[in-house]
Protein backbone atom coordinates (compact mmCIF):
# COMPACT_ATOMS: atom_id res chain seq x y z
CA UNK A 1 0.00 0.00 0.00
CA UNK A 2 0.93 3.47 -0.77
CA UNK A 3 0.74 6.93 0.93
CA UNK A 4 -0.13 9.83 -0.80
CA UNK A 5 0.14 13.45 0.44
CA UNK A 6 -2.47 16.07 -0.35
CA UNK A 7 -2.17 19.83 0.37
CA UNK A 8 -5.71 21.38 1.51
CA UNK A 9 -7.26 24.77 2.11
CA UNK A 10 -9.46 24.28 4.76
CA UNK A 11 -13.32 24.70 4.27
CA UNK A 12 -13.68 25.89 7.76
CA UNK A 13 -12.26 29.89 8.44
CA UNK A 14 -11.59 29.48 11.85
CA UNK A 15 -8.49 27.28 10.06
CA UNK A 16 -5.17 27.32 7.96
CA UNK A 17 -4.68 24.83 5.29
CA UNK A 18 -3.00 21.63 6.11
CA UNK A 19 -2.25 18.03 5.14
CA UNK A 20 -3.78 14.67 4.51
CA UNK A 21 -3.17 10.88 4.11
CA UNK A 22 -4.60 9.00 1.97
CA UNK A 23 -3.60 5.36 0.58
CA UNK A 24 -5.07 4.35 -2.38
CA UNK A 25 -6.01 0.55 -2.21
CA UNK A 26 -5.89 -2.21 -4.47
CA UNK A 27 -9.79 -2.46 -5.85
CA UNK A 28 -11.78 -2.79 -8.71
CA UNK A 29 -13.23 0.40 -8.46
CA UNK A 30 -9.96 2.61 -7.76
CA UNK A 31 -12.05 3.79 -4.61
CA UNK A 32 -9.10 5.75 -1.99
CA UNK A 33 -9.64 4.99 1.08
CA UNK A 34 -8.74 7.61 4.33
CA UNK A 35 -5.47 6.16 6.00
CA UNK A 36 -5.25 6.67 9.70
CA UNK A 37 -2.04 8.87 10.57
CA UNK A 38 -0.93 8.94 14.04
CA UNK A 39 -0.95 13.07 14.86
CA UNK A 40 2.80 14.52 14.99
CA UNK A 41 4.27 11.72 12.89
CA UNK A 42 6.25 12.44 10.45
CA UNK A 43 4.93 12.94 6.58
CA UNK A 44 7.38 12.12 3.61
CA UNK A 45 6.98 15.19 1.10
CA UNK A 46 6.22 17.85 3.79
CA UNK A 47 8.32 21.03 3.77
CA UNK A 48 10.20 20.83 6.84
CA UNK A 49 11.22 23.25 9.04
CA UNK A 50 14.10 23.47 11.73
CA UNK A 51 12.92 24.27 15.84
CA UNK A 52 14.61 27.52 15.27
CA UNK A 53 12.28 28.60 12.61
CA UNK A 54 9.76 27.37 14.35
CA UNK A 55 10.70 29.46 17.50
CA UNK A 56 10.30 32.81 15.26
CA UNK A 57 6.84 32.44 15.30
CA UNK A 58 5.18 33.22 18.40
CA UNK A 59 3.14 36.18 18.23
CA UNK A 60 0.33 36.83 16.52
CA UNK A 61 2.25 39.28 13.67
CA UNK A 62 4.83 37.17 12.90
CA UNK A 63 2.10 33.89 13.03
CA UNK A 64 1.92 31.20 16.14
CA UNK A 65 3.35 28.19 15.13
CA UNK A 66 3.63 25.21 17.41
CA UNK A 67 5.20 21.44 17.03
CA UNK A 68 3.75 18.05 18.26
CA UNK A 69 6.16 15.43 17.49
CA UNK A 70 7.07 15.47 13.85
CA UNK A 71 4.46 17.91 12.91
CA UNK A 72 4.47 21.80 12.78
CA UNK A 73 1.50 23.41 13.05
CA UNK A 74 0.65 27.49 12.33
CA UNK A 75 -2.28 27.67 14.97
CA UNK A 76 -2.91 31.56 14.54
CA UNK A 77 -6.25 31.25 13.01
CA UNK A 78 -7.07 28.86 15.91
CA UNK A 79 -6.58 31.14 18.73
CA UNK A 80 -10.20 32.17 19.47
CA UNK A 81 -11.26 28.57 18.61
CA UNK A 82 -9.18 26.75 21.18
CA UNK A 83 -11.40 25.30 23.80
CA UNK A 84 -8.77 26.56 26.50
CA UNK A 85 -8.47 30.19 25.31
CA UNK A 86 -5.88 32.24 23.43
CA UNK A 87 -3.57 32.33 26.32
CA UNK A 88 -2.65 28.22 26.23
CA UNK A 89 -2.16 28.36 23.06
CA UNK A 90 0.09 31.62 23.68
CA UNK A 91 2.42 29.95 26.17
CA UNK A 92 3.33 27.42 24.21
CA UNK A 93 4.15 29.21 21.12
CA UNK A 94 6.64 28.83 18.85
CA UNK A 95 7.66 25.59 21.10
CA UNK A 96 6.65 21.79 21.40
CA UNK A 97 2.77 21.16 22.43
CA UNK A 98 3.44 17.66 23.53
CA UNK A 99 3.75 18.42 27.42
CA UNK A 100 0.16 19.86 27.69
CA UNK A 101 -1.50 18.23 24.41
CA UNK A 102 -0.90 14.66 25.95
CA UNK A 103 -1.84 15.27 29.39
CA UNK A 104 -5.43 16.77 28.75
CA UNK A 105 -8.04 14.05 28.20
CA UNK A 106 -9.78 16.30 25.25
CA UNK A 107 -6.89 16.22 23.08
CA UNK A 108 -7.44 12.20 22.28
CA UNK A 109 -10.74 12.98 20.78
CA UNK A 110 -10.83 12.74 16.94
CA UNK A 111 -12.12 16.40 16.45
CA UNK A 112 -8.91 17.26 18.75
CA UNK A 113 -6.70 15.40 16.56
CA UNK A 114 -9.03 16.44 13.07
CA UNK A 115 -8.81 20.34 14.04
CA UNK A 116 -4.78 19.86 15.11
CA UNK A 117 -3.54 18.43 11.93
CA UNK A 118 -5.98 20.33 9.72
CA UNK A 119 -3.07 23.46 10.83
CA UNK A 120 -0.23 20.99 9.94
CA UNK A 121 2.05 23.33 7.81
CA UNK A 122 5.09 20.56 7.98
CA UNK A 123 7.55 18.34 9.87
CA UNK A 124 10.22 18.91 12.61
CA UNK A 125 13.25 18.95 10.27
CA UNK A 126 15.47 17.68 12.87
CA UNK A 127 12.72 14.94 13.42
CA UNK A 128 12.97 13.96 9.96
CA UNK A 129 16.41 13.79 10.17
CA UNK A 130 16.18 11.14 13.39
CA UNK A 131 14.05 9.22 11.30
CA UNK A 132 16.35 8.83 8.23
CA UNK A 133 13.91 10.14 6.08
CA UNK A 134 15.56 13.63 5.03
Amino acid sequence: MSYHLTRFSSLNANLSSGYVVYSKLSSSNGTIHAAAVEPGSCIKGARAYTRAEVKRHKTLEDGVWVTYKCGVYDVTKYMDSHIGGRKKLMGAAGADIAPCYDHIPGHRRQRATDDLESMRIGNVKEQVAAEGML
